[in-house]
């Protein structure tokens, strides 16, 4: 792989959300993949991780407060 057209680059924009990409697109894609990929290597149901999940979020978003 030629590398040269790399040189030069001294940043790399990442976009988490609202810029490029829409939060409220990718937040429900992004809790059936891990409610799936949970639930397969960890059990329970992907309902389950759903509910656990939600129930963190709160927490720790109040936490933040």
């Amino acid at each position: 792989m030629n590398t040269n057209r790399l040189n030069g680059i001294e940043a790399i924009f990442l976009d988490d959300g609202g810029v490029m990409s829409g939060n409220e697109r990718l937040a429900p894609q992004y809790t059936t993949i891990m409610d799936d990929y949970l639930a397969a290597r960890l059990g329970g149901e992907p309902s389950q991780w759903s509910d656990a999940n939600a129930a963190i979020v709160v927490r720790h978003m109040a936490w933040l407060d």
